[in-house]
């Protein structure tokens, strides 16, 4: 099943995966080609902070933060800065929360984005269940090995 969006906005999970090369990354790639695709993925600027604090974290080395840099500046970087995307995070916020889930807040940054920028999210991240399974989020959700669950 290949996705029918015309945009992608990349989660964090996409962004580590590619960074990593690993086996997630390349069955991604060989369905969607995100390497070449014009118009270029999209991402989120707080995906930036994420992933390199993850790169901190788990003490990625220079070759690795290198093609973290190099991906980063071949993407678009959304700037969370918009009124827009303030009111869809407090109302998707409020959302989870009156449904008995809690989003992490970088995750209700992302899907914000994606919302008012009418986006595809493609991700791994099951946090984002309740918007999609909601028609409020339009989401491709991989598994662990890349395949698209829905």
């Amino acid at each position: 099943m290949t996705p029918t969006c015309s945009t992608f906005i990349l989660d964090t999970w996409v962004l580590v995966h590619y960074c990593r090369w690993s086996e997630t990354a390349q069955s991604i790639e060989s369905k969607l080609s995100l390497t070449t695709a014009i118009p270029r993925p999209l991402i989120c600027e707080v995906s930036i902070g994420e992933i390199l604090s993850i790169s901190r974290y788990r003490n990625w080395g220079k070759h690795k933060s290198n093609i973290l840099k190099q991906m980063i500046s071949s993407l678009n970087i959304i700037n969370i800065s918009n009124l827009g995307i303030y009111e869809k995070y407090s109302e998707i916020d409020a959302f989870s929360r009156s449904n008995g889930s809690k989003m992490g807040k970088n995750d209700l940054w992302i899907a914000a984005t994606s919302i008012v920028y009418n986006c595809c999210l493609l991700t791994g991240d099951n946090d984002y269940n309740l918007l999609a399974n909601n028609k409020i989020l339009h989401r491709v959700l991989f598994d662990k090995t890349g395949a698209i669950i829905n």
